[in-house]
């Protein structure tokens, strides 16, 4: 009974969202944004992807030298990359140098991003290129993810988003991940960094129609009045 009357809300609730960004464009994009920053071509460029180990982004043979970072120590690269590190990218590595490093919904799992960034700058060669896309801490989601606890959210995920359970679930620290703490990076560095701001993630309330429509229009007011702290999505582009 409760499966389908989440069921029930969530094709409500996509239905109605799509129907209304119809109307009055998507304000959500930050997939479509983050992918349209790569080249067409990397095949005589080293690529370090930061998180990806069992779904890379790109494939092995259409990248020169593809550079897998991950703490799995158990994966298997070969298939995948041309190189593996298995180690946390708030370590150092004096052996990663890369024309294009970037990462896809991971930084808000780090606990240290400001090691990260460090690492991330020193990792690019000079006219490199760096792109990351990753939720932020003070959306209604996160607010309430973090109000969850990992355990208990893992719990609800099988009933409140069936289907997402491999791919979700994991412990986030969004460790930086907000509007004031990336300004203060991006002025504390020597690099080129810049920060485009999305408001979406209503699908995570689809399970109750009325809470996911309250939830667009939060979005819609703070988009529209540039309240970027409570974004839902970032893709942080570096440029050395």
């Amino acid at each position: 009974m409760i499966r389908y009357f989440v069921q029930l809300n969530r094709n409500a609730s996509n239905s109605i969202i799509k129907y209304l960004d119809s109307i009055l464009g998507s304000i959500s994009d930050s997939e479509k944004y983050f992918y349209s920053q790569f080249q067409k071509s990397y095949i005589n460029s080293t690529v370090l992807e930061i998180g990806g180990t069992g779904r890379p982004i790109f494939r092995k043979d259409d990248i020169g030298d593809y550079i897998g970072l991950d703490i799995d120590t158990s994966f298997d690269f070969k298939e995948k990359y041309h190189k593996y590190f298995a180690q946390s990218c708030e370590e150092e590595n004096e052996n990663l140098k890369a024309d294009m490093i970037f990462s896809k919904y991971l930084l808000e799992h780090v606990p240290n991003n400001s090691k990260t960034f460090k690492n991330i700058e020193d990792w690019l060669i000079p006219g490199g290129k760096s792109v990351h896309i990753f939720p932020l801490g003070f959306h209604p989601f996160s607010l309430a993810n973090k109000l969850a606890g990992n355990k208990f959210a893992k719990k609800l995920i099988p009933i409140l988003r069936p289907g997402t359970e491999a791919i979700t679930g994991y412990p986030a620290f969004y460790n930086l991940c907000n509007s004031w703490d990336l300004h203060k990076v991006a002025s504390n560095s020597k690099l080129k960094y810049k920060v485009k701001y999305f408001f979406g993630a209503e699908d995570y309330f689809a399970f109750f129609l009325p809470l996911s429509i309250s939830v667009y229009f939060f979005n819609r007011f703070c988009h529209l009045f540039r309240l970027n702290i409570f974004a839902s999505n970032a893709v942080l582009i570096i440029n050395k």
